[in-house]
């Protein structure tokens, strides 16, 4: 439940980010905190 929202919100982000275009301060986030989130899935 939980990996399947959270990829929910991070296509969401991808999404917000592709219709703004260019730089987009919510995608850097989300970059990150998917980065994040999949370390902490292997166990860092």
């Amino acid at each position: 439940m939980i990996e399947n929202k959270m990829n929910f919100v991070e296509l969401s982000v991808e999404e917000l980010a592709a219709i703004e275009g260019g730089f987009n301060p919510f995608k850097a986030i989300g970059d990150a905190a998917h980065d994040f989130a999949k370390g902490f899935q292997r166990g860092w």
